[in-house]
């Protein structure tokens, strides 16, 4: 996997920069095989990777969204799934992902819970990844809940429309909510990197 790569990677951007929060990109550690979903799925938090990454966390005393996991849920079903780990080294949330690309994002199950959290003295953050981007209620559900920023791992390349399809849609959900939108996508050769941050009037920052 890459855990090893994303720690080395905190570490570094932990070092150059007074960062509060670190994200990576959707299935950064495990990568997006799916035809090995079930055999690399854990339970969270109890898996072995969230529990190294909450040690990670804790080390560098930074929020960490380390993208997203293949989760074996407790009703058995799989789900791809982002979780927020705080600067104590605390498990403070997982979202499951709502839409999963059909039929390229298989074999896992939709997830059904919104999230926010909140980062003392920073504002309230919301979680959605990748595709659920495309369906306007998931965003407006979270800036209704309070979220002033929308953080999306995402795994996208040309193939699914890149630039031309992901960038309006951050740009969208941004506008209409009057959110930041923090997109974090996979570089290449596998995605086609050009992640962006969009303030709430629509502009690429």
């Amino acid at each position: 996997t890459n855990l090893g790569k994303l720690s080395v990677y905190a570490g570094i951007i932990k070092g150059l920069r007074n960062v509060d929060l670190l994200v990576f990109p959707e299935v950064f550690i495990h990568g997006p095989d799916s035809l090995n979903f079930e055999k690399l799925a854990e339970p969270i938090p109890s898996g072995p990777t969230t529990q190294a990454l909450m040690k990670l966390a804790k080390d560098l005393k930074i929020w960490l969204i380390p993208g997203t996991l293949m989760e074996k849920g407790e009703d058995g079903k799989l789900y791809n799934t982002a979780i927020v780990i705080s600067p104590e080294g605390k498990f403070v949330a997982k979202y499951r992902k709502m839409f999963p690309a059909r039929p390229v994002e298989t074999p896992d199950e939709p997830g059904s819970n919104f999230v926010v959290f909140d980062i003392p003295g920073k504002g309230r953050i919301g979680v959605i990844i990748c595709y659920d981007a495309t369906f306007p209620e998931v965003t407006r559900t979270l800036v209704w809940m309070g979220a002033e920023v929308i953080i999306k791992p995402t795994f996208q390349d040309d193939s699914e429309g890149g630039e031309a399809w992901r960038t309006p849609i951050n740009i969208t959900r941004a506008l209409e909510n009057q959110a930041y939108v923090v997109d974090c996508n996979v570089s290449a050769p596998m995605g086609n990197g050009l992640s962006a941050i969009i303030d709430p009037e629509g502009r690429v920052v």
